[in-house]
């Protein structure tokens, strides 16, 4: 674990479709300011398990698939075929796509739904599908305008009796969408195709420093990075808070939780936990309950590091980010709390006492400070607290604040 400060933190956000950029470069942002807005047009993802519908293995589902992998398939085209003694079985495709991919280990069959053109609705012709005279299709027309349809539902037909839900002729969706328009004196239905979007939010609070046209931007901010031991979740940010009355929809902290103590706060809903440590049955609680949350030290009752619980007592009442994704493995990925930081930042900092100089070309040495801290540029033209400190030496040197370390 560490802990280290960065006056030019830099944060790329990528997304993995191009998008319409909603920021400008210099411009300030939030964790939530949407960054991008993308359309894309793979749809959704559609799991056909072959070895149930036909009572097969699973190993043996790739004898009755029709398909490869990378095949497109249209709506209802049939892409698995058994034939018995006793009938034939086939599965149709519930969607426009391409097949990603053929499981014969779990005997599923996994469709990645393509939309072709999403800009073009759909224009069903109800009269030319019913063959009906009549110019009034009220009747027959089962849907309003702003319905959501999905592939296969029916939107108008003619019933055998009027008080018997079964159609004599009928006119289906080939496509999942929204109905945006009806034309009942000519019988047309509009149908615009969904079109699933994707937002990217900032993350973090900063400044937008470069823009990637279509896919991003960086982000640059001033602050603490803790690497800690483990973490449930992905990212979330907000308040810092260490009153459990205060908890709801912020991010908590104690030294140290059991199973008990999580279950209580979860009833509270923060958005985020940050404990010292905690007993193992407690990440389960977490897991389960889908709470973002950051363990500094590890499992049992441990002690947090001095400078870790220093430095986070100094954030309570601030914004921090939570940033909780976790791997053990090769290319270890350790999750990390952020806390950024300003002028008032500093404002309640420790001044008097012996410190010592944990960061730069001085590091090592100890001293005193002369006079109280100033907030000035740097030489990378970052504004920050520079402190005057008078070693044990007596050489007088300027350093940033956030550079020494407070001795007992």
């Amino acid at each position: 674990m560490s802990l280290y400060y960065n006056s030019r933190n830099t944060a790329t956000r990528i997304s993995s479709f191009p998008g319409e950029i909603l920021v400008k470069k210099g411009e300030n942002v939030r964790p939530d300011t949407t960054l991008l807005r993308a359309n894309y047009r793979a749809g959704r993802l559609c799991i056909i398990n072959v070895a149930r519908d036909f009572n097969i293995p699973p190993g043996n589902t790739g004898k009755y698939v029709l398909k490869k992998e990378g095949d497109r398939v249209k709506w209802l085209e049939t892409i698995a075929k058994r034939t018995t003694f006793e009938a034939m079985k086939q599965i149709e495709s519930p969607v426009d796509g391409i097949i990603e991919r053929i499981d014969s280990i779990l005997g599923v069959i996994i469709i990645r739904e393509i939309i072709e053109r999403p800009d073009v609705p759909i224009i069903l012709d109800i009269k030319e599908e019913l063959d009906n005279s009549t110019k009034n299709f009220n009747e027959y027309i089962l849907k309003k305008e702003g319905e959501r349809v999905e592939y296969g539902q029916t939107v108008a037909g003619v019933r055998i009796m009027s008080y018997i839900p079964f159609y004599r002729k009928k006119v289906i969706s080939p496509c999942a969408g929204k109905i945006i328009k009806i034309d009942y004196t000519n019988g047309k239905i509009f149908i615009q195709k969904d079109m699933p979007k994707t937002e990217m939010k900032a993350h973090y609070w900063g400044q937008i420093k470069k823009i990637i046209p279509q896919y991003g931007a960086e982000i640059e901010f001033a602050g603490y990075t803790l690497e800690c031991a483990f973490g449930t979740g992905e990212i979330t940010w907000g308040k810092f808070v260490n009153n459990a009355a205060e908890m709801e929809a912020n991010i908590i902290f104690s030294d140290y939780l059991s199973p008990k103590d999580i279950s209580r706060i979860i009833e509270h809903r923060p958005v985020g936990i940050v404990a010292g440590s905690l007993d193992y049955e407690g990440v389960d609680l977490l897991e389960r309950h889908h709470i973002t949350s950051i363990i500094i030290e590890g499992f049992g009752r441990l002690q947090v590091n001095k400078d870790y619980k220093s430095l986070l007592a100094r954030s309570i009442g601030r914004n921090i980010i939570l940033k909780a994704s976790t791997q053990v493995r090769a290319g270890v990925i350790r999750p990390e709390i952020v806390i950024p930081s300003d002028e008032e930042f500093y404002k309640g900092m420790k001044t008097k006492g012996q410190f010592k100089i944990v960061w730069g070309k001085h590091y090592g040495k100890k001293g005193v400070l002369k006079g109280s801290p100033h907030y000035d540029e740097i030489r990378s033209g970052t504004k920050t607290w520079l402190c005057d400190v008078l070693c044990d030496n007596n050489e007088e040197i300027t350093v940033p604040y956030n550079n020494l370390h407070a001795l007992e």
